[in-house]
């Protein structure tokens, strides 16, 4: 089938009204909402409500090739007595049996729940909720956000504790899976075996999304999301993915698919391509823009499907930054040339108190010392300087207030200030620890810490999430820690906190 073709088929099918030879109630072997329910890429009037049916055994699937019919309801009280919405979705083998509704029309700032039935089963209810209206005065938002959680590294217990926090918001900044697979565990006594086809990558998915923990935050609470480099294969670098083979294609395009079909994702977010970026240059589109009324900003990055190949290569992507010339070329760049324009157009047109930018990794200058030098890591911010610069210089020169980064992938908590290259203040960054991944060298971090005037905190003991409070007079960065990822009920402390004025890009001590 052609893109455009499918696309059509895809928006009939949210709709149901796909025309198909069947959709009789399948035959249920077992309970098929095994994976939960889950809700995310909120607006003030809609949501992308998430579910999957899964057989009892995907291998030997009795309705592989049918189309299902699920019907669905979004209420505004969780018994369901009060429906605001209900219909009907069809979910297509082509996609694992996935379904994304998106409901519009719907009230802004509201509290909403949702479930769906296939035949006589029910699915678990969501809570959801709309953003306030982009021009209503808003005093407050609660939102947490995490990343790297590889579930052969430990349990999700993080998550337990998260939703005692009474978010707003979860935003999802990277790693959602490790495609690397993992060996038998406590946490995963089975193992994972790697991915590089779209069976592995939804198995991957599959397995993430049975963790209790995982399935009640994505239940309870609206998410966004954007990916890194293990949702396809570590490190990689945008389109090239290390030279692209027609292998490399296939396997990038199976990445792609099966993140859409597992997340709460619009089908906006397929229009330029559903099978994944190709070599004409198609996307799954993940940046955008969300606003909590007029009191913050959230712009969504994704820092890995545009950006150049690595401009040098070390160990450990490791290099020495006087050694490599190529990083000082005006055309490297980390979110590429349209992503960039988007970003810079979408900071200068958004006139509310917090602007908070929501990235992968790290954008402070990180310099490692080594044998009397130093060493950059090339995957992160520190290997584009230039785009960098050219971020920091725009947020400058249209004097945008209340800049915070929010960033993952290092698996160590950092709270940074941000400067152009001429010392200019601009922006604050809080970077959190992994669900369940520490830092590699921990025992480093202080030398880096030291390293590093920008920087004013950094851990790699840690596993865990920030946790953002935004009033219109200061913003709260809480840096929660788990004592153990052995459980999914861990005890939790606040390792240490920050507050930033939107008046002063600098990191106060709370």
């Amino acid at each position: 089938m052609k893109r455009r073709q499918l696309l059509a088929a895809l928006t009939a099918a949210s709709l149901g009204r796909l025309a198909v030879a069947s959709t009789a109630a399948p035959r249920l072997e077992a309970y098929p909402f095994q994976l939960g329910v889950a809700s995310g890429s909120p607006t003030d009037s809609s949501v992308v409500l998430w579910t999957r049916a899964l057989p009892l055994n995907p291998l030997n699937n009795p309705w592989a090739t049918q189309t299902l019919e699920l019907r669905w309801e979004l209420a505004t009280d969780p018994g369901f007595t009060q429906l605001l919405r209900q219909g009907s979705v069809q979910a297509l083998p082509m996609l694992a049996h996935s379904v994304h509704v998106e409901p519009q029309g719907l009230p802004a700032d509201t509290v909403l729940y949702y479930r769906f039935m296939l035949g006589d089963a029910v699915s678990p209810a969501g809570r959801t909720r709309t953003l306030p209206a982009p021009d209503q005065p808003k005093d407050r938002l609660h939102l947490a956000f995490a990343s790297c959680q590889r579930l052969g590294a430990g349990h999700f217990g993080a998550y337990t504790r998260l939703l005692e926090e009474d978010v707003d918001l979860i935003a999802f900044v990277g790693d959602y899976i490790y495609e690397s697979g993992a060996y038998p565990s406590a946490a995963l006594p089975q193992g994972l075996l790697p991915a590089s086809d779209l069976y592995g990558y939804r198995l991957h998915y599959e397995t993430h999304k049975r963790e209790p923990t995982l399935q009640a935050a994505h239940a309870a609470v609206p998410w966004l999301l954007t990916w890194d480099d293990h949702e396809v294969m570590n490190d990689y670098a945008g389109g090239p993915l290390r030279g692209l083979t027609s292998r490399d294609a296939r396997r990038r395009a199976a990445a792609y698919q099966a993140y859409y079909e597992h997340m709460p994702l619009p089908l906006a977010s397929l229009q330029r391509g559903l099978l994944g970026l190709t070599e004409q240059g198609e996307e799954l589109r993940l940046y955008g823009h969300r606003a909590w009324g007029r009191l913050a900003s959230l712009h969504l990055l994704d820092c890995r499907q545009y950006r150049s190949p690595h401009a040098c290569r070390g160990l450990a992507s490791l290099i020495d930054p006087d050694d490599c010339k190529a990083l000082r070329s005006p055309e490297h760049s980390l979110l590429g040339a349209a992503q960039a324009r988007w970003l810079h157009d979408s900071l200068g047109q958004q006139a509310r108190t917090w602007n908070l930018i929501l990235q992968t990794t790290m954008v402070a200058p990180r310099r490692i010392p080594f044998g009397g030098g130093h060493r950059i890591w090339a995957d992160g911010w520190d290997g584009y300087p230039q785009d960098r610069e050219r971020l920091l210089e725009a947020l400058r020169a249209q004097q945008i207030g209340g800049a915070v980064f929010l960033g993952g992938d290092l698996h160590e908590n950092w709270a940074n200030d941000l400067q152009t290259a001429e010392g200019q203040p601009v922006a604050t960054e809080f970077v959190g620890a992994g669900i369940t991944m520490k830092s590699f060298f921990p025992s480093r971090t202080p030398g880096i810490l030291a390293a590093n005037p920008l920087s004013r905190y950094a851990s790699g003991n840690d596993c865990g999430y920030a946790l953002l409070e935004l009033t219109p007079q200061q913003l709260r960065c809480d840096f929660r820690v788990v004592d153990s990822v052995a459980t999914n009920e861990p005890g939790i402390r606040t390792a240490a906190s920050f507050v930033v004025s939107p008046q002063s890009p600098r990191l106060l001590g709370a």
